[in-house]
């Protein structure tokens, strides 16, 4: 019966910012690379180079934690669809590769921009609580145009 059964409670971990970087960082790990699908909604004001955004706060809290991360490059994210970061080993520092959920300068203009479906309210919104098949196929579309944008 359902009675007998644990309640989990879940929730979004992405309270101070939305990148779970600082557990893989612990020294303790010794993690060479990280593949980073950075997937946050970037909202008019909090692309990755703005103070308050998603990558500034999570340098901050790995700089005040004392955790090795390498020099996060703002612009790269705004003009490459893959960021490779190499770290340096010396100081533990892995090579981070991420990959993002926005066009970049030279993506085709009909390519699917998952933020400007976000800011109109669509299916990429963190207010979308639902896919439907074609919004999924679509999602999937763009990022194994990403990957392949990656290796290529």
């Amino acid at each position: 019966s359902a009675a007998s059964h644990a309640t989990v409670h879940l929730g979004d971990a992405g309270i101070s910012f939305n990148h779970p970087l600082p557990p893989l960082l612990q020294p303790e790990r010794a993690v060479d690379i990280i593949i980073a699908f950075d997937y946050c909604e970037m909202p008019h004001g909090r692309s990755p180079g703005a103070m308050h955004g998603d990558w500034q706060r999570c340098v901050r809290f790995c700089e005040k934690h004392h955790l090795p991360l390498p020099q996060i490059d703002a612009e790269r994210l705004l003009q490459e669809p893959v960021v490779v970061l190499n770290g340096d080993e010396t100081r533990g520092e892995p090579t981070l590769i991420i990959f993002h959920l926005f066009k970049v300068p030279g993506d085709p203009p009909d390519l699917f921009d998952p933020q400007e479906n976000a800011a109109a309210g669509g299916f990429c919104s963190t207010a979308s609580a639902r896919y439907v098949t074609d919004d999924f196929d679509t999602l999937v579309a763009f990022n194994r145009n990403r990957l392949l944008d990656g290796v290529s």
